[in-house]
């Protein structure tokens, strides 16, 4: 290898990351950069969190009869990846009212995937981080239904809400419904097309955790003085 290639190497290797004081000491102390004595005596960490935005939407008023979830993936609040399934509920039966909102019927989910069927993947992807969804008592309070019905367990999860988000962060709208906030923002969305309300609800937590300097949910939600939600209560 030459001395170049390795001096490229060297530089292209990542930076250590510290999330404790003792872990950035200790670092230290092993490269040898900095005497004991001469340690800082307070490390601004700067956490790094991932969550995951959730919609679904519904083919009557039951709350289990979810015929579509969309996620959006977020990772140093940026989206990485975003997907939605279409799901056969328990049962085929399609209100108009549903049907008028999400454009979802009964021919459209007869031969797709039981959320039974779709659980050992999305378990794994809802219990990577905070949950977030507009309107998150709706969409808890489905996934609640469907871990019911199916007889799932799932571990607490905490659970934030860009419907209340935006009502603090943005106070002077004429509304807080996910349109009128994406439109305020200019984030695209596909309106009830599961995906795309998904990825709204993630972008809006994005920039409302960038206007007040917060890197986490929590941390947002703790500065914006907003609710804490839970799969199991409405909330915490």
């Amino acid at each position: 290898m030459s001395l170049l290639t390795k001096i490229r190497d060297l530089f292209s290797r990542p930076k250590p990351e510290w999330r404790t004081r003792e872990e950035y000491f200790a670092w230290k102390e092993r490269s040898g950069s900095q005497p004991r004595d001469q340690r800082p005596q307070t490390l601004r960490i700067q956490t790094r969190e991932s969550w995951t935005a959730i919609d679904f939407e519904t083919a009557n008023s039951q709350p289990y009869s979810a015929c579509a979830l969309g996620i959006a993936l977020v990772e140093r609040r940026q989206i990485c990846e975003s997907k939605s399934w279409l799901i056969r509920p328990p049962s085929l039966r399609f209100n108009k009212g549903n049907i008028a909102v999400h454009g979802i019927t009964a021919a459209d989910v007869e031969t797709a995937p039981t959320f039974l069927d779709l659980w050992p993947k999305l378990s794994a992807i809802l219990a990577s981080g905070p949950l977030l969804a507009h309107n998150a008592g709706f969409d808890l309070k489905v996934l609640a239904a469907l871990l019911e019905h199916y007889e799932l367990s799932f571990p607490p999860a905490k659970c934030y809400c860009t419907l209340e988000i935006a009502r603090k962060a943005w106070p002077s709208l004429p509304n807080h419904r996910l349109s009128t906030v994406a439109a305020h923002l200019g984030v695209d969305l596909n309106h009830h097309e599961a995906e795309s309300d998904a990825r709204a609800s993630a972008e809006i937590a994005i920039l409302a955790a960038q206007q007040a300097g917060e890197t986490t949910l929590q941390a947002l939600s703790q500065r914006l003085g907003t609710r804490t939600w839970t799969i199991s209560e409405q909330e915490a």
